[in-house]
């Protein structure tokens, strides 16, 4: 069973829920809502009366579950991991400045065809490391253990054009 209730604290102390002999986890905290998943043969102990009046069982519906797996904090920490990793390989090679240089380079009108095919065989490649990406961050968010997710961009190195900017600009 999944519960939501607030945290409240005071000035001495911050309450929250009281677990039944440690068996329930918290999964994540959303719009000030703390989620609970407690064993369904479990019993929720006494509660402090400041959350007591919080409590609320959840349904839990599809969006709420996305939700949920979004806010856990192993599934952040992934989410960050992957994040910098290609972010970290894309700069590796072409930094935000080279990109917004190419970027240029495609709006001139005055810039050659063959120029902007060159610039384009980039973002084509940048575009497959975003798709693979985008792959690996959905599994992370719907799978169960998202710490088994992993990912390995190194495998984009064989198909990397080899554009550097110079070249486009003598």
């Amino acid at each position: 069973m999944i519960y939501k209730y607030r945290k409240i604290t005071d000035q001495y102390t911050t309450y929250t829920l009281i677990q039944p002999e440690d068996q329930g986890l918290e999964l994540a905290t959303i719009d000030d809502w703390t989620y609970v998943l407690i064993p369904d043969d479990s019993i929720l102990p006494v509660q402090p009366a400041q959350v007591q009046e919080t409590i609320e069982s959840v349904a839990v519906t599809p969006e709420l579950n996305i939700q949920l797996k979004i806010a856990c904090p192993s599934i952040v920490h992934q989410l960050t991991k992957i994040n910098q990793a290609v972010n970290t390989y894309i700069y590796n090679y072409y930094d935000p400045g080279t990109q917004d240089s190419f970027n240029g380079l495609q709006a001139r009108r005055s810039t050659p065809d063959a120029v902007k095919d060159i610039i384009d065989s980039v973002y084509d490649w940048i575009q497959t490391i975003m798709e693979y990406y985008y792959t690996k961050k959905a599994n992370i968010i719907m799978l169960d253990e998202p710490g088994l997710v992993t990912w390995d961009f190194s495998q984009f190195d064989a198909t990397k054009p080899d554009v550097l900017l110079s070249d486009l600009v003598s």
